[in-house]
């Protein structure tokens, strides 16, 4: 992950070459294949290089054009043919990716964004009419944050240097928190008051201080795939899933796969057996890396993930996760800009990078977005909602029956469903509902009912199919999901997810429901088109393997350290909980009661940021401090954001 770090002052004046100075201390872990500067006329830009395929080894950034357009890029751009192609004679003869995005600007301005396909984040400084662009992929798998005040604006592809001033943290934002006690905050949202984050499929245009949010690329509702037979399908999602894999396997050293034994990861590191023996690819070498509990009964994955590495003839890195770390401490003297870290996640990090130090891998392919999009999930609503808009009834009638009886539940529990997706007016906020867990504040929730009421505001019923909506809600909860940063003083790799590929996801929109989901049958054309690619013991698993008893012996094991964390809640002390339900949520977790298991198990991983954060806070030297600028204007330029709430760190 090569680091991007920007500062433009609009009124021209210079930028401080120490402040520049500080920052690039700050960032220099990301980048540990150097870096250069670029400062003229108010602006200032970072780049700090994380080299992963052979043509980055030629990028020099910040790339300056003949026209003094300055692009920093870091990312993967898998359509580099396509635009070398309709770029003929704007570029050299072994054009750099950065250098393909910058002519494609020159060419056709902000309309180049939605030609760039891959892991992405952009920005790019047009002097000509003082103008700047934020901009990341369609999926947000890169991040980039920018901060925008009155005399200037920052921006950074990490958070630590715009979070952070010499050890002084800026206030923190509740409607952030409220998000991430209840599912996911908003995409543009981080946790700092001031400091927000460029959504996935968006760019930020800045001319003279006034920010503009676009979005460059969306999915066409209207686009469907239909052929006359299931082999048709099958061939169709073999293609769009090799494609998507040898995407990832562009890196001149070799990649590191996650291997669960499940479907989505053993089908990754097939297909890309299968890309390298044929050659391919660029990578010349697919590791794995696999983790497992003996002590959880419902997680036994070794047994499945062996059969792949048998079938490969190679055995990959495992990690056991019973011995790791504590949920209720945080012991870390670095700067962990965002929640989603406990020590066992630090734990487990730390192995991870041992993983892949000793194999020297720079890339990660996870198989996070499979379940989600190929019929992973047994729910029949989507389909049932396709065929009652379509008016297509008497076949909505049969699948109806047909439901009922694999899902044991009556038919008009799920023509109720139905009606609800179809009419989603029908459905009552969440902070209306019994939804919530009762140890959250009725205030709390109410004052940011925008982080608990699901966004309807894009369903149009009359205008695109129930599935497809359905997708791009989900869509959005796992953009949310992979914007947690690594952390750099562990090490650095960058992680892609092949089932969240620009084509893949278009195709998988664009079938009918029962190609995906069938009932009785999940994921059948992932089956159907794989049986002779992964084996059939992974294919015709039942179900994938899940964590449900560990958390609950961790919280029992560890009650002292968590009692003591829960009874100085700094949830409480902010406004979010009510201490006595909280505290018996708690209670019941370490009795082996497992209601509101996870959302307590997200509390207390904000419990012990939060603590981190503070103490962090308190230790800094007054002296040290230096004042953070924030702009509450800054929560307007995202269409529909309520204002912002401030929490002040004591």
């Amino acid at each position: 992950m090569s680091v991007q770090f920007g500062v433009l002052h609009f009124d021209g004046s210079a930028v401080d070459q120490h402040y520049l100075e500080e920052v690039q201390s700050v960032i220099a872990p990301y980048g540990p294949d150097g870096g250069r500067t670029y400062i003229n006329k108010g602006i200032g830009v970072l780049y700090c290089a994380f080299e992963t395929t052979k043509e980055s080894h030629n990028e020099n950034q910040p790339h300056a054009s003949e026209s003094e357009i300055v692009t920093t890029w870091d990312g993967r751009l898998d359509n580099r043919e396509e635009l070398i192609g309709l770029l003929e004679g704007a570029l050299g003869d072994d054009p750099t990716d950065v250098a393909i995005v910058a002519a494609s600007y020159e060419r056709w301005g902000v309309d180049c964004l939605r030609r760039l396909i891959g892991d992405w984040a952009v920005s790019i400084w047009d002097p000509r009419d003082r103008t700047l662009i934020l901009a990341k992929d369609f999926v947000g798998s890169r991040q980039l944050y920018y901060s925008l005040e009155p005399h200037r604006v920052t921006w950074c592809s990490v958070l630590d240097p715009l979070a952070v001033c010499v050890n002084c943290t800026p206030n923190l934002n509740e409607e952030y928190i409220a998000g991430w006690l209840w599912s996911y905050p908003a995409l543009h949202l981080t946790p700092y008051v001031g400091i927000q984050s460029v959504p996935a499929s968006t760019y930020i245009l800045i001319r003279h201080g006034v920010p503009k949010v676009q979005n460059h690329w969306t999915f066409d509702p209207e686009t469907t795939t239909v052929y006359r037979d299931d082999q048709a399908y099958e061939e169709h999602f073999r293609t769009v899933l090799f494609e998507s894999v040898r995407r990832r396997l562009r890196s001149d050293t070799a990649v590191l796969a996650e291997l669960s034994g499940g479907m989505d990861s053993s089908s990754i590191v097939c297909v890309g057996d299968l890309l390298i023996a044929q050659a391919r690819t660029q990578a010349r070498r697919l590791d794995t890396i696999s983790y497992y509990d003996d002590q959880e009964p419902s997680w036994n994955e070794f047994p499945f993930f062996t059969i792949v590495e048998q079938r490969r003839e190679q055995s990959g890195f495992h990690l056991d996760m019973s011995k790791n770390g504590g949920l209720a401490s945080l012991d870390c003297k670095n700067l962990i800009a965002v929640p989603g870290y406990d020590q066992r996640g630090i734990e487990v990090e730390k192995e991870r990078v041992m993983c892949f130090k000793s194999n020297g891998n720079r890339i990660l392919l996870s198989g996070v977005g499979g379940d989600e999009f190929l019929g992973g999930v047994p729910s029949p609503i989507p389909e049932l909602a396709d065929l009652l808009r379509a008016g297509r009834l008497r076949q909505f009638g049969s699948q109806l029956k047909k439901w009922s009886l694999v899902k044991r539940r009556p038919a008009a529990h799920l023509l109720k469903e139905t009606l609800a997706m179809v009419w989603p007016w029908q459905a009552l906020p969440v902070s209306q509902s019994n939804d919530t867990p009762r140890w959250l504040r009725r205030d709390f929730i109410h004052r940011n009912r925008a982080a608990f009421t699901p966004d309807r505001r894009k369903f149009r019923p009359w205008r695109m199919r129930p599935s497809f909506q359905s997708g791009l809600m989900t869509l959005d909860v796992l953009r949310a999901q992979i914007g947690t940063p690594c952390l750099p003083w562990l090490g650095i790799y960058d992680t892609t997810y092949p089932y969240l590929d620009r084509d893949l996801i278009a195709f998988s929109l664009s079938l009918p429901c029962d190609q995906l989901l069938r009932a009785g049958q999940r994921r059948s054309l992932m089956r159907r088109a794989l049986q002779d690619i992964v084996p059939s013991e992974i294919l015709n698993r039942k179900r994938k393997a899940f964590v449900s008893r560990r958390p609950l012996v961790c919280i029992a094991s560890e009650w002292n350290a968590i009692q003591a964390l829960i009874k100085n809640s700094r949830l409480a002390d902010l406004g979010c909980v009510e201490p006595a339900f909280y505290y018996e949520g708690f209670v019941e977790a370490s009795k082996g009661i497992s209601r509101d298991l996870l959302f307590l198990l997200r509390a207390l991983k904000l419990e012990v940021w939060l603590k981190n954060i503070i103490e962090r806070r308190r230790a800094a030297p007054k002296s040290a401090e230096m004042p953070m600028h924030r702009s509450h204007a800054v929560s307007g330029t995202i269409a529909g954001t309520s204002q912002l709430k401030e929490i002040h760190l004591s």
